[in-house]
């Protein structure tokens, strides 16, 4: 499941794939940034944007799209899929948000954490089951 240099590269990462070049995004290829400045604060999640906006609308139905995709290959499906989408987008959103506001001040690679994640979605996803979540 780890990507990397000479690393096979899981089917979740092939379907994270750059619209411009086609190559997998992969955790060890990442690059730090800095911090955020002090006393910047998290952003909040993004909002359903204006129905109107057919630019956004068009690229959130492609995102839609690939993840539906990868969580057919899961065999995860309707009500299922909402939860296990939710899932990555909690589990993205969250992990980017942390890393941009300087949230991993520690020296342990940030890009072995984020397989770590990548790697706990897959287990979570492989086993799902349909009676759970659900009440």
């Amino acid at each position: 499941m780890i990507c990397g240099p000479g690393r096979p590269v899981s089917g979740f990462f092939v379907a994270m794939t750059s619209p411009v070049n086609r190559t997998p995004r992969c955790s060890g290829s990442r690059t730090r940034r800095p911090p955020a400045a002090p006393g910047h604060t998290l952003a909040r999640p993004e909002r359903t944007p204006d129905a109107r906006d057919e630019e956004h609308n068009a690229a959130g139905a492609a995102a839609v799209g690939l993840i539906a995709n990868v969580l057919k290959g899961y065999r995860i499906e309707g009500d299922d899929m909402i939860d296990a989408a939710r899932m990555l987008r909690a589990a993205l959103h969250g992990f980017v948000a942390l890393e941009a506001a300087g949230g991993f001040g520690l020296p342990q690679s940030v890009g072995g954490t984020f397989t770590r994640l990548v790697d706990s979605l897959h287990v979570a996803w492989s086993t799902w089951s349909t009676e759970t979540g659900r009440g």
